[in-house]
């Protein structure tokens, strides 16, 4: 059983790699910008963890001190995948040419 959760972890790691080098590619980014955005993550993850889990420690929420910042947090995720799931679509809807010529607004919408 504890096993499990890493299980299911490794996989969503894996179709996130797939999934988002194949999308950043399709926007126009070449192989070194992303790999500098795969690098970006990381340098923000240690720069910001330590903020919401000082945060979190002295949260005095009825709910406990993590579950509304984990609460908050899934609520990003699912939206910020969200957004960049629809990057190419919201990019046509705000000014991007239909016929895909220029993905400018939709690479700033995937990456923002």
């Amino acid at each position: 059983m504890l096993s499990a959760a890493w299980t299911s972890n490794q996989f969503i790691w894996a179709a996130q790699y797939g999934h988002v080098t194949t999308t950043l590619r399709k926007l126009g980014w070449s192989d070194s910008l992303v790999g500098f955005l795969w690098l970006v993550g990381p340098i923000s993850g240690i720069l910001i963890q330590p903020v919401i889990g000082a945060k979190s420690d002295r949260c005095t929420s009825a709910m406990g001190p993590r579950r509304p910042f984990l609460l908050v947090g899934l609520i990003l995720v699912a939206l910020t995948s969200w957004i960049f799931g629809n990057a190419v679509f919201l990019g046509r809807y705000f000014g991007d040419p239909a016929d895909g010529s220029s993905t400018t607004i939709a690479a700033f919408i995937a990456t923002a």
